[in-house]
């Protein structure tokens, strides 16, 4: 598709929350999960100012990462694969740009925080919580919406604003802002359940006691 068709296809719900978010001069993290057309809408919300940095994990196979890593930069977007992406991420939010991350999947349990995701524990990335943390930016949840006929929504929601943390045990805030995403996360999904990547064992990691 050409921009033009994609900006056709994809309509914008909520730009204001980007705009006000990027405003604040901090850098923008952009919350999202495996709902409808999450490809397209990374594309799509490069096309609003400024590109993006979307975190992804390269394909296993190195022709289908070419070709998916042609079709995600063809219009400017900036990809950041996430082994060792910490470095770059920061890099990005100090050049006051908008990384997005996906926070809906299962991660090992060296590497998890456990909070609750649709009544049970869920081993998340603490990753987002901790990039937050450390420098303030706000995080916007956003998520492509299937309409029917082949068109989406890109609806942007009320950003997430790190709270002072001052005196506040790391990990106690780390849990507690991780929660908080995936309780909009969670919200998200119950809109329109059918839209959700659910095939993927999100609770397969579980804490030592369950």
């Amino acid at each position: 598709m050409s921009a033009d068709e994609i900006r056709g296809r994809i309509r914008v719900v909520g730009e204001e929350n980007l705009r006000h978010a990027r405003s604040l001069g901090r850098g923008v993290f952009l919350l999202s999960a495996h709902i409808g057309g999450w490809e397209l809408g990374a594309i799509r919300a490069g096309m609003m100012g400024e590109p993006i940095s979307p975190v992804v994990r390269p394909l296993d196979n190195p022709l289908l990462e070419r070709e998916l890593a042609r079709r995600r930069t063809r219009f400017g977007n900036r990809p950041i694969a996430k082994r060792d992406a910490a470095r770059d991420i920061l890099k990005a939010l100090r050049r006051g740009e908008t990384v997005a991350i996906l926070v809906d999947q299962n991660v090992l349990a060296r590497e998890a925080v456990f909070v609750p995701f649709f009544g049970r524990p869920a081993a998340t990335t603490p990753a987002l919580a901790l990039f937050q943390r450390k420098t303030g930016a706000p995080v916007v949840p956003v998520f492509t919406w299937p309409e029917g006929d082949g068109r989406y929504r890109l609806e942007f929601e009320t950003p997430i604003e790190s709270e002072d943390v001052a005196g506040e045990d790391r990990d106690e805030s780390v849990r507690r802002l991780t929660a908080r995403y995936m309780e909009v996360t969670e919200a998200a999904i119950r809109k329109a359940p059918e839209a959700w990547l659910w095939m993927h064992n999100r609770w397969r990691t579980r804490p030592e006691d369950r």
